[in-house]
């Protein structure tokens, strides 16, 4: 039984991988540059190593400006 639940484990798996591939949604992100008194703002984020400037996503419908 243990066996026969790996196999569809990994059959669901690469099944949803190839759905992935042809069917992957779109991402869009926005960095953001501060500048206060000479200096940039950067953030270290816990997810994420080394530092960054601060960002996000955009939602639907949002423009980079918003």
């Amino acid at each position: 039984m243990d066996r026969a639940v790996r196999i569809a484990l990994i059959a669901a798996y690469r099944g949803q991988k190839l759905v992935w591939r042809f069917r992957r949604p779109g991402h869009r992100g926005v960095a953001v540059a501060i500048w206060y008194g000479g200096k940039v703002l950067i953030v270290r984020h816990s997810y994420r190593p080394g530092r960054t400037l601060p960002g996000g996503r955009l939602r639907r419908g949002e423009t980079p400006e918003d």
